[in-house]
């Protein structure tokens, strides 16, 4: 799989997902991972956007005239973890090889339940909250994972 990948499209990192839904859910069952990098991208953040720090607050201040200054830097702190939050959830999806792809898949709810609907009926088929139609193909896709700037 990884020779493949790399041969073809030129890249280190790989996104896999179901024709059906991605794994998104995975990264909430991989916590050592997502700590890890979380930890990554907060400093990240931090470092990029400490310079700022005054404007941003300037911002907010604008937006919300009438809220004290310390929780408009509560504020903007909160918003930099959800950032890095939101930066290692999506990089906690990028893949180097096969196998961490399959656990990628295995630990994720949303591709186990299509799974086990694939499994119990051959085919996907129409669940209630669901898109799913009975005879839609069920497909394992790769393809370059995109890094956020």
């Amino acid at each position: 799989l990884e020779h493949a990948f790399k041969e073809n499209l030129h890249t280190k990192f790989m996104f896999i997902r179901l024709s059906t839904r991605s794994p998104k859910d995975s990264p909430l069952f991989r916590s050592d991972r997502l700590k890890q990098i979380l930890e990554e991208e907060k400093k990240w953040l931090k470092a990029r956007e400490e310079p700022y720090l005054e404007q941003i607050v300037e911002i907010a201040r604008k937006q919300n005239p009438k809220r004290k200054e310390e929780l408009l830097r509560e504020d903007v702190r909160y918003n930099q973890i959800l950032h890095a939050l939101y930066r290692a959830m999506t990089y906690t999806m990028a893949i180097s090889k096969g196998m961490d792809g399959v656990d990628l898949l295995i630990h994720s709810k949303r591709i186990q339940g299509d799974m086990e609907r694939v499994v119990e009926n051959r085919k996907l088929v129409p669940v209630s909250n669901s898109n799913f139609q009975s005879g839609v193909d069920f497909n394992v896709i790769i393809r370059e994972f995109r890094f956020l700037m």
